[in-house]
């Protein structure tokens, strides 16, 4: 079974209703997920306005809409046992 600092991964995954980037960051690893790129900062001087989207917060965010989609199929099945149609799935369900 795969641990992020010594908790199941699927215990992990329990804890987040939506992985928000910041729910992400805090629940699930998020020095991993920032090392891994799947996360980034995105706070300093604003060039441009960002969009409202979930994958989106304030300070963070999903390099790709991608990675949010498949962290919370994840998260709404609890287990990382998923495929690409489980994640084309929860996003035809949701939008």
């Amino acid at each position: 079974m795969l641990r992020v600092r010594n908790t199941e991964i699927n215990t992990l995954l329990g804890r987040v209703i939506d992985p928000s980037p910041r729910d992400a960051y805090l629940y699930l690893g998020g020095d991993y997920l920032m090392h891994l790129n799947i996360l980034i900062d995105i706070y300093g001087t604003i060039l441009s306005e960002l969009p409202k989207e979930p994958w989106i917060s304030n300070d963070l965010a999903y390099q790709l809409p991608a990675y949010y989609w498949t962290l919370r199929t994840m998260a709404s099945r609890n287990t990382i046992d998923i495929n690409p149609e489980d994640v084309i799935n929860e996003i035809m369900r949701k939008v």
